[in-house]
């Protein structure tokens, strides 16, 4: 068994090698509640929101995409690399432009709302 087996890329980018859903999802995934879904993301995972301006170096951080019909989230380690993990596929990198790119493309899904970035809390 791969490491991230059983993780999407939500999974992935919090570390949890697990199929995880973002809440609220009943309205739809569309970019109209994204901010709706961050907020949620922030709280429930304890992640501090962040511009892109204050991301720095030796800290992890995460984005989060949302397209029409879907979401997916990227990770950079605290040396600046940045990784996603599209569904059942294996982890792979991505670039910086990519990531925030007005719109992260994922093979036939289109992620257009604003990159939300969230640094993650230390870990132990």
């Amino acid at each position: 068994m791969a490491k991230w087996d059983k993780a999407n890329c939500m999974g992935y980018a919090l570390g949890i090698n697990e199929w995880l859903m973002v809440e609220p999802f009943n309205d739809g995934y569309n970019c109209h509640n994204a901010y709706k879904m961050a907020k949620w993301l922030a709280r429930n995972y304890n992640l501090k929101p962040v511009k892109r301006s204050e991301m720095k170096l030796g800290k992890e951080y995460i984005v989060f995409r949302v397209g029409r019909n879907e979401w997916h989230f990227v990770h950079r380690s605290a040396d600046c690399h940045w990784r996603h993990k599209p569904g059942w596929q294996p982890v792979r990198a991505i670039s910086d432009k990519e990531v925030f790119s007005s719109a992260l493309v994922n093979s036939t899904l289109i992620y257009n709302s604003r990159p939300f970035i969230f640094e993650m809390p230390n870990r132990q």
